[in-house]
């Protein structure tokens, strides 16, 4: 994280320092101006992204989360703060693994698949078989979620060209059965966390 932090604070100092002269090169002409402020923006934008603090007091739609440590449990509660879900990585397994708790009892064990090419996840649960498969729907990282052969859901990545997109790896959600929100919301998140664990030089995320 304290790698990420002077990266993006040079850039952005760079960048809003950049914003700054255009301005003061080109007072009073509306094009040059518009650009400058444009560039100053963006500037700002990057310098708050440095850490989860600075981005957070930007804005209160989206929350950064900081990975400084690994995160092996995921909690989701609702508005009484009762715990709805859980989901806890186990250790020591030659492939990522994860065990599920649906109000506070165990749902399934969610397992990778030994898989040459695409990311593939499957576990056992009461209502049957659920399927976690990455496939090439578009550029980037995207999975279908499915229960007995039937789609209840997606991860699809965010390709809108906006400055989120472009520094984060923005992903929508998308849920066909609402009944099993909380299940794919803690996929999402095992998914953006097997992807930043490859990408801080983990074991690469095709088996």
């Amino acid at each position: 994280m304290k790698k990420r932090k002077w990266k993006f604070r040079i850039a952005g100092g760079a960048v809003t320092l950049l914003g700054i002269y255009l301005m003061a090169v080109g007072y009073g002409e509306t094009i040059t101006l518009t650009i400058a402020t444009v560039v100053l923006i963006f500037g700002i934008a990057i310098w708050s992204m440095a850490t989860p603090e600075s981005y957070n007091s930007m804005t209160d739609m989206i929350a950064m989360i900081s990975m400084e440590k690994p995160l092996k449990t995921f909690y989701i509660y609702d508005a009484m703060h009762t715990e709805i879900f859980r989901m806890t990585k186990e250790l020591l397994h030659a492939l990522p693994t994860y065990r599920f708790y649906l109000y506070g009892e165990p749902y399934g064990v969610l397992k990778k698949q030994f898989a040459l090419v695409r990311d593939q996840f499957s576990m056992e649960l009461p209502e049957g078989k659920l399927e976690l498969r990455e496939y090439a729907g578009s550029i980037g990282h995207n999975y279908s979620v499915k229960l007995n052969g039937t789609m209840i859901g997606a991860i699809v990545d965010n390709m809108d060209l906006t400055v989120g997109n472009i520094m984060f790896d923005n992903a929508f959600l998308i849920v066909y059965d609402a009944k099993y929100l909380p299940q794919l919301t803690a996929l999402a998140v095992m998914a953006a966390r097997e992807l930043a664990r490859d990408k801080d030089g983990g074991l690469s995320n095709r088996s």
